[in-house]
């Protein structure tokens, strides 16, 4: 699993070893590629942030896609 306090850029990757079952979560979530397990995923295009308010979002893996959504104080089931 993979949580950042700050900004997430660049290449992340939670679960190096096949663990599709991980987690990336990141106050500021604009990375450039993630990994969950077996699994790659390029995040969509995002509109600059003018305001310093930032929501957290979270990664994982269900059915076989990268789902990505802000986070609502719990962990997907």
């Amino acid at each position: 699993n993979i949580l950042v306090m700050g900004a997430l850029k660049g290449l992340c990757h939670a679960g190096a070893r096949g663990d599709d079952s991980c987690l990336i979560i990141a106050f500021d979530f604009r990375p450039a590629q993630i990994r969950i397990g077996r699994k790659i995923a390029i995040p969509p295009e995002r509109e600059s942030r003018a305001s310093k308010t930032y929501s957290p979002e979270i990664a994982w893996v269900r059915g076989g896609d990268i789902l990505i959504e802000p986070y609502s104080g719990h962990l997907p089931q």
